[in-house]
């Protein structure tokens, strides 16, 4: 059996409640890496619906500097 994982950096954003719904339906658990600075900015409330639904944070920082 062939496994992918969906990592997301970045999170949360204002769409992460709707991102969370549309990998659930598709029976997809991704991998939401968040930074500290976007959880100050955008609140908690999308990352806890994610956890609820199994979606797995990880820490990606408190900030950076966009590697482009």
């Amino acid at each position: 059996m062939t496994r992918a994982i969906l990592t997301i950096d970045d999170s949360p954003s204002p769409h992460t409640r709707e991102l969370v719904e549309f990998c659930t339906a598709r029976d997809i658990t991704p991998v939401l890496f968040c930074r500290g600075d976007r959880m100050d900015q955008f609140g908690d409330d999308g990352l806890r619906a994610a956890l609820d639904q199994g979606v797995i944070l990880a820490h990606h920082s408190y900030h950076h500097q966009p590697a482009g």
